[in-house]
Parts: structure tokens; C-alpha cells; sequence
């Protein structure tokens, strides 16, 4: 908790978004602060910098991550670089220490943005920069794309994917129908940005021989849980402090997530509403982690009648 608490301090010192938000006092715990919505994050985007990096802000010198607006309100947040790389770095040290997985590792990034990226032929437009291949799957349509786009990944030859489970599952359908190799140096597959069913999962992990693994994540927060190889998905209690909202706020049980980010100084997200209702549960696990697990996603909040 002294990440948390650390935070808290600095934001009632520091934020005077937070300061009009909460009642003077000596003392403050998380119970002191208001939910977050997203419509307060977009509402006052600017106006919730921390001292100081407001400045920052209009020199360029922020990192800023946008949501796709999947929940129907889209979002912008604003990092500090330093804090940016610390956020991420509780899920390396698990990518490094539970699958072998490191940042100089070849993969390939599949993703709805085309910014920067060269359009080669079929219309496929991807970029080849250093140890990463960018995808941008929002154009594929006919099959001879797909293939076109397997032979790329195929010369690639990447350690590791980072991709959609359904654009996952498309890819699994081509490499089954036509009976392609897969890429001889592929040792992992990562699940982002949605649900990943189950059945998909294994499905893909036999074909590929490779683990499937979750990673429950958003651009507001970077990763909140990720799954270990006993398939418990275990919160970054280094990166977030996650609490479900059920009439009342508790750290385990079925909920509204609601998240505070523990690295992100220029523009603090506390108690804030991700848009998700999930099950906490405090278990021990055979991979000898003791941080909550989040043991279903249940779906979007506006999505569950």
C-alpha cells in the first residue's frame, strides 16, 4: 500500500482537480476520493495535470495514450515518460520471468492504426521498424490478403505475437485451412483488447504450440492483470490499485472495476470508472504469486442488462 498511499498524498498536494474533489482533512485513504467516470476524464482532460506538468504539456514533452471509445466515450491520457516506463515495467519483469519474453524479442503488433506505416501490395499496410512488424488489420477483407499477410510474418519470423482473439481466431482459420507453417521462432502469444474465449485459446495454443495468454489491459492504465502459467490472471499490484464497486466498494468479489493507477503523476487517475464489471478473488496460486486475482471479465457495464 505504500505506492497507494504515496500517490494519494501527492495528488491532494499537487492536483487541484482532486483538491476541489475532496474534503480538507489531515489523513486521506482511497475511501476520501470520488469515482472517476470517464465523462470527467474527458470533460477536463486539461485541466487535471498535476503541478507543473501542465507546462510540460504544452512543450511536447508528455507521452499521450488514446482509448478507441469502444465504450462510447473516448479518452486521452497524458504521461510522463519516466512514469510511462515504469508503469510497463511490472509487466516485463512477468512477461521476463513466467515466458521468457523480453523487449528485444521480434514480434508482431496487429492494430487499427495505419499512422506512419507503408502500404505495400493487396492493400496490406504494415511497417517493419527495428524488432517490431505493425500490422494494420482494419482493411483485410479477402483471402488472398491473409495469405499475403502470413507469407510477411512468416519471413519476419517473430518471437511472439500481440494481437486481438478475433483477429486471432481469423489467423488461426487461414494458417488450418491452407495447412501453413507456422513461424519457426514463435514461442508466445498475447491476447489483448478483448475477451478471449476459452475454446479459442486452447484451440490456438495446440495449432501454434505456444502459450496463449491473456493480458487485461487499457490505454488509460497499461496492464491491470495478466495471466500466469497456472492461467490465473493476476493483478499488477505494482502498476494499480483495483477495487469493484457493487453498492459498496470492497477489494474482492463481483463488481464495477475501479482503478487507480499507481505510476501516473502528470495526470492521475483515481477511483476511476474502466467501464468493466469483474470478479476479484483473494486465492493463493500454484505459481506462488499472493496478489488478487481477477478470475472473470464479465463484459462492459452498458453491455449487461
Amino acid at each position: 500500500m505504500l505506492k497507494l498511499d504515496k500517490i494519494l498524498n501527492y495528488v491532494i498536494k499537487e492536483n487541484q482537480f482532486y483538491q476541489t474533489r475532496t474534503i480538507e482533512k489531515k489523513d486521506y485513504s482511497i475511501s476520501d476520493f470520488l469515482v472517476l467516470k470517464r465523462i470527467d476524464l474527458q470533460n477536463n482532460n486539461k485541466g487535471m495535470f498535476s503541478n507543473t506538468y501542465e507546462s510540460k504539456y504544452y512543450n511536447q514533452q508528455l507521452l499521450r495514450q488514446s482509448s478507441s471509445g469502444s465504450s462510447g466515450i473516448p479518452v486521452s491520457v497524458f504521461w510522463d515518460y519516466k512514469d510511462w516506463y515504469i508503469s510497463n515495467l511490472s509487466l516485463w519483469r512477468k512477461r521476463k520471468s513466467w515466458y521468457n519474453i523480453f523487449p528485444s524479442d521480434k514480434k508482431v503488433i496487429f492494430t487499427m492504426n495505419s499512422y506512419n506505416m507503408l502500404e505495400k501490395n493487396n492493400n496490406l499496410i504494415y511497417m517493419i521498424e527495428k524488432n517490431i512488424l505493425s500490422i494494420n488489420i482494419s482493411n483485410l477483407e479477402i483471402e488472398e490478403q491473409f495469405l499475403r499477410l502470413i507469407e510477411i510474418i512468416n519471413e519476419f519470423n517473430p518471437i511472439w505475437f500481440y494481437i486481438q482473439p478475433l483477429f486471432l481466431e481469423k489467423l488461426l482459420y487461414m494458417y488450418v485451412k491452407y495447412n501453413l507453417k507456422v513461424p519457426t521462432n514463435l514461442k508466445y502469444i498475447e491476447s489483448v483488447g478483448e475477451i478471449l474465449p476459452k475454446k479459442l485459446q486452447n484451440r490456438a495454443s495446440n495449432f501454434f504450440g505456444v502459450p496463449v495468454v491473456n493480458m487485461y489491459g487499457s490505454e488509460e492504465m497499461n496492464c491491470i492483470a495478466y495471466e500466469c502459467p497456472h492461467h490465473n490472471m493476476h493483478i499488477l499490484t505494482d502498476n494499480v490499485f483495483v477495487e469493484v464497486y457493487n453498492g459498496t466498494f470492497q477489494t474482492k468479489g463481483i463488481g464495477e472495476a475501479i482503478i487507480t493507477n499507481l505510476n501516473n503523476y502528470a495526470m492521475p487517475l483515481i477511483r476511476y470508472e474502466q467501464g468493466d464489471i469483474i470478479e476479484i478473488l483473494e486465492t493463493k496460486c500454484m505459481c506462488g504469486e499472493d496478489t488478487p486475482i481477477i478470475s472473470s471479465i464479465l463484459g462492459r457495464k452498458h453491455e449487461i442488462i
